[in-house]
């Protein structure tokens, strides 16, 4: 699936709620994400098959706000690579 097709879908799928609710609830989902690697340390089970899909809600919830700012998938993973290629830069003249 492409970026882009991905955007659609969740479009389809969405409440219709602002920017604030998605921001609350994206952070909710994350903190899903480390509540099954905390089960994972805790209870010494291989736990990746629910990682995935609360990896799958965070994104859902991450794809939604940025397109309420109005940024696409795209735009933000290439913000991101700009980040921290500079960074990397930055670090390796400083070594």
């Amino acid at each position: 699936m492409e970026t882009n097709e991905y955007e659609e879908f969740v479009d389809k799928c969405w409440g219709g709620h602002d920017r604030q609710y998605t921001a609350i609830a994206f952070g909710g989902e994350v903190g899903e994400v480390l509540n099954e690697v905390k089960k994972e340390l805790r209870d010494g089970k291989d736990r990746s098959y629910n990682v995935l899909y609360e990896l799958g809600d965070a994104l859902y919830y991450l794809t939604k706000l940025g397109s309420q700012y109005g940024f696409t998938l795209e735009a933000i993973m290439n913000a991101n690579v700009k980040k921290l290629s500079e960074r990397r830069s930055i670090q390796e003249r400083s070594s």
